[in-house]
């Protein structure tokens, strides 16, 4: 049992490792490829027929999506979380409430 123990605590610290580096700074990406987008559509407006703008454009959309739903499964994760150390437990409506953010 020490050692199944011992091993969880090992794959629990690895785990965090792993979720500070990949979520440490969700927030200040999602303002940046905001940021990006807003410039590259301000361009946009002065020249609305250039062809590497729309796909900067559009890579930057992508980019904004992408960060916007890391955030997103951030906040469930951490509402989750919360909610479980409140009622000590995972409820049906959690679950729910997960998979409409996510």
């Amino acid at each position: 049992m020490y050692r199944i123990m011992r091993n969880l605590e090992h794959i629990k610290n690895g785990l965090k490792d792993l979720n500070q580096r990949k979520f440490k700074s969700i927030d200040v990406k999602e303002i940046q490829a905001r940021e990006k987008l807003d410039y590259i559509q301000n361009l946009l407006q002065s020249d609305p027929m250039n062809n590497h703008l729309l796909k900067m454009e559009k890579e930057a959309k992508e980019e904004h999506s992408k960060a916007i739903r890391l955030l997103q499964t951030e906040l469930a994760v951490k509402l989750v979380n919360s909610n479980w150390a409140k009622a000590n437990g995972p409820t049906s409506f959690l679950l729910d409430r997960i998979r409409t953010v996510i």
